[in-house]
């Protein structure tokens, strides 16, 4: 940054002293300034985002300077990738129609488990029960959730590394063996897999079918935007055959 920055006023003397020789109208910037002032910028957008993150708590040490927001982020094939987390609620009627979608930085999926029941609209009603993975397992999340009257099933992570002589002392894993006991019962087991046949096979959609692999654009706000129309894409594929 410091480079730059002395760069930046290298070009920008100058460009003032061709002003004043007459040899430009001093209203456009100079083309080898652009880039060094662009970059410049990014950067020192970086660096406030780096600074709002410490200050929040994260020790997250990098961010890319040309989309702040994104976060590197693993993915299911092994390698990491610069990028986001997009979130999905499908209904696991016969509809299988995209209820809610926003995109989020974390780089799991525990912290969108309520903000995504959450993006649900009032129009398309309150959901009683909730089919999630369980890489949603976020216990004070879930608890919430059921406060609201919403039933959450989800698989507790790593159950089967509670040692079994630990496995009463403490009231987390007490939960967590609860919940897995009520999805082993047949009714639910029955119910769970609802969800293989419903939000799994619209990733596939959405990825396959309908060819979306990445964002296009930049930055949180224009990244929800964009899976927003590939939600709403989708929806049209499913009730588009229902209208011909």
């Amino acid at each position: 940054m410091a480079r730059l920055q002395q760069q930046v006023d290298e070009l920008l003397a100058r460009a003032e002293a061709a002003d004043a020789e007459g040899r430009d109208d001093g209203r456009c910037l100079p083309v080898e300034l652009a880039n060094p002032q662009r970059r410049l910028e990014r950067l020192r957008t970086a660096a406030a985002v780096l600074a709002e993150r410490e200050k929040d708590g994260d020790d997250e040490p990098s961010v890319n300077p040309s989309d702040p927001d994104s976060t590197i982020t693993p993915t299911a094939q092994g390698p990491f990738i610069q990028g986001y987390n997009a979130q999905a609620a499908v209904s696991a009627e016969a509809t299988t129609l995209i209820v809610a979608a926003h995109v989020v930085a974390d780089t799991n999926d525990r912290e969108p488990l309520q903000p995504t029941v959450g993006a649900i609209p009032a129009e398309v009603g309150r959901p009683e029960r909730v089919l999630a993975d369980t890489g949603y397992d976020h216990p004070g999340q879930i608890e919430d959730l059921r406060q609201r009257g919403i039933c959450v099933y989800c698989p507790p992570q790593n159950l089967n590394t509670q040692a079994p002589q630990d496995r009463g002392r403490r009231p987390g894993w007490i939960v967590r063996w609860q919940r897995q006991a009520e999805l082993d019962q047949p009714a639910v087991k029955k119910l769970y897999r609802r969800r293989a046949a419903s939000s799994e096979p619209t990733f596939h959609v959405i990825k396959k079918l309908l060819g979306f692999g990445r964002f296009s654009l930049r930055g949180l706000a224009k990244v929800n935007l964009e899976w927003t129309l590939v939600a709403l894409a989708y929806n049209c594929r499913k009730i588009a055959p229902r209208w011909a």
